[in-house]
């Protein structure tokens, strides 16, 4: 007896989980399944414009600031657990690579409905570079159906490696700046 009322709470649980999932992803812009899975913008495609709202943490790069550079972008929520748990990674990379000629991106398809919560995210993570918020547009671009995700640019504008792909971020960050 005790056993099924431990069984019947696991999955209560399981199913409140699984619901909450659901429930916030289609409140961020990425629904939970749109159909047939594309699969991520792949490496050889350029990469497309970045179309937001507005920046938070740094102001938007520029063209220029971007031209000939390799860049990392990371495509988060400020309610998704692991893009959370993956910062750190993430500013480990950017304080090795940054004085490479690296840049770094944030991208959230969260508007100004939840601008307090994704500052509060960039902020209380210490986030040093710039972050698109209301940027699904070119997060939809870059066919992203789950988060996190991320993509290295290499220096002519095309997608070197995502997280679809074999290998590490920071192996295609080393492939990338060693790309004439």
């Amino acid at each position: 007896m005790r056993a099924s009322i431990v069984t019947l709470l696991g999955l209560l649980t399981l199913t409140i989980l699984v619901a909450a999932v659901i429930w916030n992803a289609g409140r961020s812009g990425l629904p939970f399944h749109r159909g047939p899975i594309q699969g991520l913008l792949p490496p050889g495609s350029p990469m497309p414009k970045i179309a937001a709202a507005g920046w938070i943490g740094a102001p938007a790069p520029t063209a220029d600031e971007l031209r000939d550079h390799v860049v990392v972008v990371d495509v988060w929520a400020y309610w998704c657990g692991p893009c959370r748990k993956a910062v750190p990674e993430m500013i480990a990379a950017y304080k090795k690579y940054n004085d490479q000629g690296v840049r770094f991106i944030g991208m959230t398809a969260e508007g100004e409905e939840a601008l307090d919560q994704s500052r509060a995210f960039v902020s209380d993570l210490g986030i040093p570079w710039p972050n698109a918020y209301g940027a699904g547009t070119t997060i939809d671009a870059l066919r992203v159906e789950a988060i996190p995700t991320v993509f290295v640019v290499g220096r002519d504008g095309r997608i070197m490696w995502n997280t679809d792909r074999r290998g590490t971020m920071e192996d295609a960050i080393k492939d990338a700046l060693a790309a004439k």
